[in-house]
């Protein structure tokens, strides 16, 4: 279990790297989970800042919070987010990157830099997993310690026909070339075509590579939005993943300063 501790604001706050959450505490019962619900800040201050480099995706998600798409092309320089991060350094134990797409920024590569400017602060990327990764890609990501959470929404149909394309071989196959190299967590939003085997799956995915950790996520209304899944599939995941110290459902917001593409902040609450 890796935990880090930081002084802010005269409080200790610390973060469970493995699992990507902060609390106030650093004993194992609190940085993990309660019973079976995802919970990935236990504290009441803002300790973490997430950033939407882009709104560019090669996918189309039903349900996506960004209204990220192919169509879109928009991108944060990469000078506004180092300068963000350097004004904010002191305040903040965690840093995560997520779009749209990340790994489409023109300046990704500079953008997986970022853990050796900054060696006070964790770093994690949000991808669909959809990307070319290239000798160079990996070599930024190993270095740079980065947490990167794949997102897998169901077995190889529910998946691409949630996501609007092609793109489950190539997850699949980015997934296997870095799971022993990098923590990786599994991003799954529950969706109109999942059924219990799409989550027996995923579990599976997660047994046989190492994943350390799978978050089932609720629809929200933000974005663009499907709400329509099978009920009686969340008392399955929530029967599934009782007790299992590397699953959960996610249903609540984090307590996060959110930055959008516009350069615009909020705290997700």
């Amino acid at each position: 279990m890796i935990i880090i501790s930081k002084i802010i604001d005269g409080k200790e706050i610390y973060y469970n790297k493995e699992l990507d959450v902060i609390s106030k505490n650093g004993t194992e019962s609190e940085c993990v989970y309660e019973s079976d619900t995802y919970i990935r800040t236990i504290s009441e201050g803002i300790y973490d800042t997430c950033f939407e480099i882009t709104t560019r995706c090669n996918q189309c998600c039903r349900n996506c919070f960004a209204y990220s798409s192919p169509g879109n092309g928009e991108e944060m320089k990469y000078e506004d987010i180092e300068k963000f991060i350097s004004d904010r350094e002191n305040q903040r134990i965690r840093i995560g990157i997520t779009g749209g797409e990340p790994f489409l920024h023109s300046e990704i590569q500079k953008v997986l830099e970022l853990p050796l400017k900054f060696r006070s602060l964790n770093f994690m990327i949000s991808s669909n997993g959809n990307f070319e990764l290239t000798n160079e890609l990996r070599k930024r990501l190993v270095k740079g310690k980065w947490l990167i959470s794949l997102s897998i929404h169901g077995n190889k149909t529910t998946h691409n026909l949630y996501t609007k394309s092609e793109s489950f071989d190539k997850v699949i196959s980015n997934l296997s070339q870095l799971n022993e190299d990098v923590i990786i967590h599994i991003y799954s939003v529950i969706n109109r075509y999942m059924t219990k085997e799409d989550v027996d799956y995923l579990l599976d995915i997660q047994n046989n590579y190492r994943i350390y950790y799978t978050r089932f996520i609720m629809p929200r209304n933000v974005g663009r939005v499907d709400f329509q899944y099978d009920e009686n599939l969340i008392d399955y995941i929530h029967e599934k993943v009782r007790h299992n110290v590397k699953a959960g459902i996610k249903k609540d917001y984090s307590h996060t300063e959110l930055i959008n593409v516009k350069m615009k902040s909020r705290i997700i609450g």
